[in-house]
């Protein structure tokens, strides 16, 4: 047991990794530790297999064959995307590993540690979507805010690996309504003073900060019969949706803002 465990340890995580190993004090573990340091510090770019040996009771021989491991099998089933974004993660990550980055690390965990309202996960309007915001169905083809055969429900968004994120569907058939503030949130988590007076007046409704970092999508419920875009010189900045659009979705929930939807009508007229 004891020499498979070096051998997939020498294969799979490289000779650094396996030289902080601990094999434990039998004579198996620690002759099976050396033979596998000896085979991987002799590996070189293009080696066709690796070796092993035949028992651990028997004399270790870096010239023995391990049947049907090649390199080139090796370095396919090695290729592992981060969870987080389409960046492939190095070779030599840890096998538990599933983000390329701290960053990305840090954007999983506020992610996993935050809940989307039920009224939006309920709804089977959720695409998924790329790096640049192109709308995918769950299939990472291409998907449309005006097509309902390319919306999925919550569950399967959220199972598929296609693009980099989610994407929830604004539509005509219910009230369900979004509020994007552009370029309004420091990096401290400080909203400049006109975001901050209309998330006040949103009240206790579902708010999450955007992909960019720099803004915040507020939803709710409200009568909106044509988007509207809003512009200022002094910044300010906002768009209200309603139907025909995507949101890109991010889950991390701004400040305490809670996982429901509350009505904000009056929010909107003032707004428009």
């Amino acid at each position: 047991m004891e020499t498979v465990k070096v051998l997939v340890l020498a294969v799979c995580t490289g000779l650094g990794d396996l030289r902080r190993a601990d094999f434990g004090g039998s004579a198996a573990g620690r002759q099976a530790a050396a033979w596998a340091l000896q085979v991987a510090s002799e590996r070189r770019p293009g080696s066709e297999s690796v070796t092993r040996p035949a028992t651990a009771d028997e004399p270790i021989s870096a010239g023995e064959r391990l049947e049907s491991v090649t390199r080139p099998h090796y370095d396919e089933l090695m290729k592992r995307t981060c969870a987080m974004c389409p960046e492939e993660l190095p070779i030599m990550a840890r096998s538990h590993a599933r983000t390329c980055s701290p960053r990305c690390r840090k954007a999983l965990s506020r992610a996993k540690a935050t809940s989307l309202p039920v009224e939006l996960t309920t709804r089977d309007r959720w695409i998924r979507r790329s790096a640049t915001k192109v709308p995918l169905t769950t299939a990472g083809m291409a998907a449309s805010s005006t097509n309902p055969r390319t919306w999925s429900a919550y569950t399967d968004a959220v199972a598929s690996s296609a693009g980099v994120g989610l994407g929830f569907v604004l539509s005509d058939v219910d009230d369900v309504v979004c509020i994007d503030l552009d370029h309004c949130l420091a990096p401290d988590g400080t909203l400049t003073p006109w975001a901050a007076d209309i998330v006040n007046r949103a009240g206790a409704t579902y708010i999450e900060v955007s992909p960019s970092g720099d803004g915040v999508h507020i939803f709710g419920f409200a009568d909106v019969r044509q988007g509207r875009r809003i512009r200022r010189a002094d910044g300010y900045s906002v768009e209200v949706y309603s139907h025909g659009r995507y949101i890109a979705m991010t889950g991390r929930r701004f400040q305490n803002a809670p996982s429901s939807l509350n009505n904000v009508n009056a929010l909107v007229k003032a707004l428009v």
